[in-house]
């Protein structure tokens, strides 16, 4: 009996010593695998030290998100901009100047900008961008026509006008025909930019740049633009023909007083007393053919004002018809016809 239990127990004995052994193989194998797995694993797969889990969905900003971003990046650095710029602005006539060209986006926020003196500036300036401009952009033009500022409407006005080609408004001028307009802006400054632009059979090009525009007018023929630009104290004329695309070489209109036919000045005006500062020439109309116009002219001669009115004619190229006012006070153009 003793033999049999001691057969028995070393039975015994040796299984367990063979499941141990066999165990222990078990978990060799399994750390062979997991280490194998691990090798061929990459460094951003399981980073040192952090648990092997998703990443949490708030973790990578959206795309949403980083537009929206960006988006309140710009506006604050447009808002920026603005306010530095009115801040160095304090008159519109300063405005004329040249200034450093921003992306449209810029003067579409002007739009809306608090300051009336921005949104009248924007309201002109974003004309040079008409054909980038989106229905959202032409509505805000639009709505400004009512703006409780009254410059800041009409330029919204001007503006509405020119991107809708109407070419309606006192900045405008038009040609008999319907062919041809002219315009400048900032009308409402009292000093603008003296740019002129001309539109013709689609096509917009500058053709002037001399402070500060004051009138245009197209003959009756269409053959010449009248530009009229000055100051306070000063006012010259200037004439285009658009047949040679040229500026016509005027006479001198005040000069010209003393020296045309017949003129009352004759004899009786020494040139070298004129003052050379204040001195006016105005558009007052052109003749019935275009090749004349009649215009107002006021200098100063021994600190006495002449006033009156006289004829350029462009194919002569001379002051004529001198008219002076009359010393009981009354216009000439009252008995005047061509």
């Amino acid at each position: 009996m003793r033999i049999g239990r001691t057969i028995t127990r070393g039975l015994i004995i040796v299984i367990a010593v063979s499941a141990l052994a066999a165990c222990r193989d078990t978990r060799s194998e399994l750390a062979v695998k997991a280490a194998e797995e691990t090798e061929h694993q990459s460094p951003s797969d399981t980073p040192t030290g952090t648990p092997v889990n998703p990443p949490s969905p708030t973790a990578i900003p959206s795309s949403t998100e980083a537009v929206a971003t960006e988006a309140n990046t710009v506006d604050n650095e447009i808002d920026a901009y603005w306010k530095d710029f009115a801040s160095k602005i304090m008159f519109k006539e300063e405005l004329y100047q040249e200034f450093e060209e921003k992306p449209l986006a810029y003067y579409v926020a002007g739009l809306s900008n608090s300051d009336p003196l921005i949104r009248w500036y924007c309201a002109y300036k974003i004309t040079d961008y008409a054909d980038r401009l989106t229905d959202t952009d032409r509505q805000a033009i639009a709505s400004l026509t009512n703006d409780p500022d009254a410059d800041v409407a009409r330029a919204a006005s001007f503006s509405n006008s020119l991107i809708t080609a109407t070419y309606e408004g006192e900045a405008f001028a038009r040609s008999s025909d319907g062919q041809m307009a002219a315009y400048y802006k900032f009308q409402e400054a009292r000093f603008n930019d003296g740019k002129v632009f001309l539109v013709r059979d689609g096509h917009t090009e500058q053709i002037f740049k001399d402070p500060s525009i004051i009138s245009l007018a197209f003959s009756p023929n269409n053959r010449y633009l009248f530009v009229g630009n000055g100051g306070r104290i000063w006012q010259a004329a200037h004439v285009y023909d658009l047949t040679t695309n040229e500026w016509i070489v005027l006479p001198n209109m005040i000069d010209g007083l003393i020296d045309a036919k017949g003129s009352v000045f004759e004899g009786e005006v020494d040139p070298a007393k004129i003052d050379g500062v204040y001195q006016w020439v105005r558009l007052q109309e052109w003749s019935p053919e275009g090749d004349r116009f009649l215009y107002f002219y006021h200098f100063s001669v021994d600190n006495q004002d002449q006033e009156g009115y006289a004829i350029v004619d462009l194919k002569k190229n001379a002051v004529m018809h001198v008219m002076p006012m009359k010393e009981d006070g009354s216009s000439p153009l009252d008995t005047f016809k061509w």
